[in-house]
């Protein structure tokens, strides 16, 4: 006869039995102790969903929400993958703060992984959308006085694209709110000035 004891994980601890065999006329018995020890089981996790935060911004995760382990050893966290443009700092037990390389903006990914000390598991590819947020214009020089004999036209005296930039477009549209007097007419063609 075949004894067959399919354990399980709560199974554990120490058992006895008792074999009995006999050959029709005499008996022998045996006690027998058997330990089930616990095996480690790798953590568990959850899908971690999309992420999304502004361009120059940042967002947290806590990492604690998505991983799990049910033999409640202590989880250690690590970043196992991430695109280039991703900057990933640990916070403190498990929550990460996340956010991108200056004025970029678009789709990226990460990748987290979790160790009980024994076993490892990694989260899915996470997908990152860090969405663009429109930076103020900045004024990159002084711009002189302009010195011109009157009763002349000075055509393309100025390039104002060489004193303001746009870090979210190149296109910029120049405009010039008042002539000054009736005589004076100033006119802004692609960022070039001209003064007729």
């Amino acid at each position: 006869n075949t004894f067959i004891w399919q354990t399980s994980f709560s199974d554990e601890g120490n058992y006895n039995f008792i074999i009995l065999v006999s050959d029709g006329e005499f008996n022998v018995s045996k006690d027998v102790e058997v330990e089930i020890t616990k095996f480690n089981r790798a953590p568990i996790l959850l899908e971690i969903p999309q992420i999304s935060f502004g361009e120059d911004s940042f967002s947290e995760i806590d990492l604690n929400n998505y991983f799990n382990d049910e033999d409640n050893d202590s989880l250690i966290f690590y970043i196992n993958d991430k695109d280039e443009n991703m900057m990933i700092d640990e916070i403190e037990g498990g929550i990460y703060k996340i956010s991108s390389v200056e004025n970029w903006y678009g789709e990226a990914w990460v990748e987290f992984s979790v160790s009980d000390g024994e076993k490892n598991s990694t989260s899915n590819r996470a997908l990152v959308i860090v969405l663009p947020i429109n930076d103020p214009l900045v004024f990159e020089n002084s711009i002189n006085n302009l010195e011109f004999r009157e009763d002349s036209s000075q055509i393309n005296i100025l390039n104002l694209n060489e004193y303001f930039s746009d870090i979210d477009s190149e296109n910029l549209i120049f405009e010039f709110e008042k002539n000054i007097g009736e005589e004076i007419n100033i006119t802004i063609i692609n960022g070039f000035v001209s003064i007729i």
